[in-house]
């Protein structure tokens, strides 16, 4: 049955909550049992494992860069100058904030849990490769889960400060 148009909306209707820490920490376990599960299985199967290049921790800066800035630049729109945004852009941003914690979830985990598995072998070149750009992608990675909830939330508009939804 169709609603009127004097009726309004269901509660829920139009928002999206803010990524939960407690949906970002178990995304990022399982994706570290998953790390984990590449080295265990290579070694079983007498493969070697992938190393890491160099360019993974620097490409990971670079769209933290992107993403810190977006947020502070979104931020100072909406709540400082309290300028209008276009709905599909607040849209976009907020699913970019989404994307961009979540992927750092996943990323950080993986990458951390295989560095971590190489850090008894540190004395040889390779593995000490595998352990610090491994590590160095995970610390990114971790501010990749921080600026994207700070991109979600600076998607709020004012009146919803004060719950932990926001309108799309």
């Amino acid at each position: 049955m169709p609603r009127s148009p004097a009726s309004p909306p269901p509660p829920n209707a139009g928002t999206v909550r803010v990524t939960r820490w407690r949906t970002l920490l178990w995304t990022a376990v399982i994706s570290g049992a998953l790390g984990w599960l590449v080295v265990v299985a290579s070694r079983s199967l007498d493969l070697v494992p992938p190393t890491v290049p160099w360019t993974t921790p620097v490409v990971l800066a670079l769209v933290l860069i992107f993403v810190v800035v977006t947020a502070v630049a979104t931020r100072r729109r909406i709540h400082r100058d309290r300028r209008w945004i276009e709905p599909s852009r607040a849209v976009s941003l907020l699913v970019l904030g989404k994307a961009t914690a979540l992927a750092g979830a996943v990323i950080g985990g993986f990458s951390l849990a295989y560095g971590l598995m190489f850090i008894g072998r540190f004395e040889a070149a390779t593995p000490r490769e595998r352990v610090i750009n491994s590590l160095l992608a995970a610390l990114c990675c971790l501010g990749l889960v921080f600026a994207g909830r700070g991109l979600e939330k600076a998607c709020r508009t004012p009146q919803d400060e004060g719950d932990d939804q926001l309108s799309s």
